[in-house]
């Protein structure tokens, strides 16, 4: 485990940090059978040596908030990635560790990316948990892009959830409106509407 860890921290050592200052915000809406409408908001800033700043509402869970630090690096060439792991605490409703390990890869119009959480409760009323979010896709113009999409919920103590769909994406400038399409033919079937915007500064 310990040398699994080192060779992690060493690959994330041979990428270059980022350069720019950036930063965005991003919420979500789903909608579903069991939940009328639920709404999330994320807000992030990046510095110029790869410092990256996140803070989280209802996002890890209902009623929670949460803030996490870390650092962005990223290799560009004909084939294109990012790694960034971050670590939170959350507080309110559910209080706990957030692990987090946002991963992107871009190649052409290709794009594939990743979202893995831990989160550890420090309170005996809910479970620690795993969250994966993953997603390819392609980019049919500057403004228009498509793909397939998944998450995995992994409760400590409860059996596991899978959903699997689709999504379409519309590009303006900063702004960005993704909708995931999940389970489209169950009853547990749901919709994602997100609205994004990010911006660079430097």
């Amino acid at each position: 485990m310990i040398k699994n860890i080192l060779l992690i921290y060493g690959l994330l050592m041979l990428h270059k940090a980022e350069a720019q200052i950036k930063g965005g915000a991003e919420q979500y809406f789903s909608f579903s059978h069991s939940v009328p409408v639920h709404s999330s908001v994320t807000m992030n800033f990046q510095s110029h040596s790869g410092i990256y700043t996140e803070a989280r509402f209802q996002y890890d869970m209902d009623g929670s908030v949460s803030l996490n630090v870390g650092k962005s690096f990223s290799y560009k060439k004909s084939v294109s990635y990012s790694l960034r792991p971050t670590l939170g605490v959350m507080a309110g409703t559910y209080k706990g560790i957030n692990l987090n390990l946002d991963a992107d890869t871009e190649w052409k119009s290709l794009f594939l990316s990743m979202k893995s959480q831990y989160t550890h409760s420090t309170s005996n009323n809910f479970n620690s948990f795993f969250y994966s979010w993953l997603e390819a896709g392609y980019e049919f113009s500057k403004n228009i892009y498509a793909g397939i999409s998944s998450q995995l919920l992994l409760p400590g103590q409860s059996c596991h959830t899978i959903n699997t769909g689709f999504f379409i994406g519309f590009t303006a400038g900063n702004w960005s409106l993704p909708v995931y399409f999940f389970d489209s033919f169950k009853q547990s079937s749901s919709i994602q509407v997100g609205v994004i915007f990010n911006k660079q500064f430097f």
